[in-house]
C-alpha cells in the first residue's frame, strides 16, 4: 500500500489534475464559442389523458387563479372558434366539458381557480342545461352566461362583442372548418386582441355584417385562401380594408398569420405549439397564447412542414421559451425534438417515416369518457 505515497503515485496524481483542468478549460471554451444558441429551445408539453385533461393541464400551468373561464364542448369546434379573443379579453383559460355533463375534474379545476364567472359557449343544443345546472349545483357563486347565437356565425359574432375590437380590427374565417380559425387565434393574442369572424366560403353571413358595423371595424384579416374573392368584395364595399392571410394549406397558412402576429409583439415572444389535425388542443392553446402574450403556431405531428420550419427559424432569436400542446399523440416525440431544433436553428432531427399518432402515447384528439366521468356519476 506505500506506493501510493510514492513518487509514480504523486505524478499520477498531477497528471490527473492537469488533465482534468484541460478538460474543463476545454468545455468552458466550446460553450463560449457556442454559447446558448447551440441548445435546443426550452419547449414545456402541456398534456393530458385526453383532450378535456389536456386543457385542464394548460389551465394550471398558466392561471393560479381567474375570475373567468370559458367552457366549450370537447365534441365539436365551430361555437369555440372566437373564444380566443374572449380569452384574451378577460385573461381566461378555456376549459372543455362533454356536451352532456360536466366532467368533475373540470368543476374542480373551476374552483381551484376560485372562478366568479364562466361564459359557456353554444346553445343548449351544444352544451346541454345539464351543464349549467351542474356548474350552479358547485355552489361556488358562479355568474354563468352563455355565448350563443341561432348558429355558429351569430355565436362568434356574440364572442366578438363581448371581447370588443380596441385596435378596430377583426379576423374573419371559415366557419366550416377549423384550421384557418383556430391560426387566428395568433392575432387574438396581440395587443390589438382581433376578434375572430367566421363566414362562408362564398358570402358574408348576415350576423357577420352586423357585427362588422357594430364593432366599428376599419380593418379586417381574412384567414386563408378557402374564402371566395367574392367575400373579400363584399368586405370592401363595407368600406373595410381588407389583408390575406393564407398559404396552399392549414400549416402554411398558420405561418402566415404567425408572421403577421409576431409583427405586433414584442422582440422576445413565447411559441405556442399546438397540433392543426385536430381543434380540441389549439382551443385551449389559443388562451394560452393570450395569457403569455406567445405567438400559437399550428404544426403536423411530426413537425414536417416547410413553412413552420421557415417561420421557426427565422424568428429564433425572438423564442424566449415555448410549450407544446397535447400529448405524443398530437406532436410527437420526434416532432417535439424537432419543432425545438428549428426554434434555435439548429440542425434537426428527420422525420420519422410512417409513424401514425396513435402509435404513442397521449393522443390528445380522443375523448375518454371513464377519467372524466360527469359529476352524477361519480359516487367519489
Amino acid at each position: 500500500m506505500k506506493e501510493h505515497g510514492g513518487p509514480l503515485s504523486q505524478f499520477t496524481v498531477v497528471q490527473a489534475t492537469v488533465l482534468a483542468g484541460l478538460v474543463i478549460l476545454g468545455v468552458l471554451a466550446f460553450a463560449g464559442a457556442f454559447g446558448e444558441a447551440e441548445q435546443p429551445a426550452d419547449l414545456e408539453r402541456l398534456e393530458g389523458h385526453d383532450r378535456i385533461a389536456t386543457a385542464i393541464a394548460v389551465s394550471e400551468a398558466g392561471w393560479d387563479s381567474a375570475d373567468t373561464v370559458l367552457l366549450a364542448t370537447a365534441e365539436d369546434f365551430p361555437d369555440a372558434l372566437a373564444a380566443s379573443a374572449v380569452a384574451a379579453a378577460t385573461d381566461a383559460p378555456l376549459l372543455l366539458t362533454n356536451a352532456l355533463a360536466l366532467p368533475r375534474p373540470v368543476a374542480e379545476e373551476i374552483e381551484r381557480l376560485g372562478a366568479e364567472t364562466v361564459y359557456v359557449f353554444g346553445g343548449e343544443a351544444v352544451v346541454d342545461p345539464t351543464v349549467t345546472w351542474q356548474l350552479e349545483y358547485l355552489d361556488l357563486g358562479l355568474d354563468i352566461e352563455r355565448v350563443a347565437g341561432p348558429d355558429r356565425y351569430a355565436t362568434a359574432a356574440a364572442a366578438a362583442w363581448r371581447s370588443g375590437a380596441p385596435g378596430g380590427e377583426a379576423a374573419i374565417a371559415l366557419g366550416t372548418d377549423f384550421p384557418d380559425a383556430v391560426a387566428a387565434s395568433a392575432l387574438s393574442a396581440t395587443p390589438e386582441r382581433l376578434p375572430v369572424l367566421l363566414t362562408e366560403a362564398d358570402a358574408l353571413p348576415e350576423p357577420t355584417v352586423e357585427a362588422i358595423d357594430d364593432l366599428g371595424l376599419e380593418r379586417v384579416e381574412v384567414i386563408g385562401e378557402a374564402i371566395s374573392e367574392a367575400v373579400v368584395a363584399e368586405l370592401e364595399a363595407l368600406g373595410l380594408e381588407v389583408a390575406r392571410r393564407a398559404g396552399p394549406n392549414r400549416y402554411a397558412t398558420s405561418a402566415a398569420v404567425a408572421e403577421e402576429a409576431l409583427g405586433r409583439v414584442g422582440e422576445a415572444t413565447p411559441v405556442v405549439l399546438a397540433s392543426g389535425e385536430g381543434f380540441a388542443d389549439a382551443l385551449a392553446a389559443g388562451a394560452l397564447t393570450a395569457r403569455v402574450g406567445g405567438t400559437l403556431v399550428l404544426t403536423p405531428p411530426e413537425a414536417d412542414s416547410d413553412d413552420v420550419e421557415t417561420l421557426l427559424r427565422a424568428h429564433a432569436g425572438r423564442w424566449d421559451d415555448g410549450f407544446v400542446v397535447g400529448g405524443r399523440g398530437a406532436i410527437t416525440r420526434n416532432g417535439v425534438e424537432r419543432l425545438a431544433a428549428m426554434a434555435a436553428d439548429l440542425t434537426a432531427p428527420p422525420p420519422l417515416e410512417g409513424l401514425d399518432g396513435d402509435e404513442e402515447q397521449g393522443a390528445d384528439t380522443s375523448l375518454e369518457d371513464d377519467p372524466a366521468a360527469p359529476l352524477e356519476d361519480d359516487e367519489g
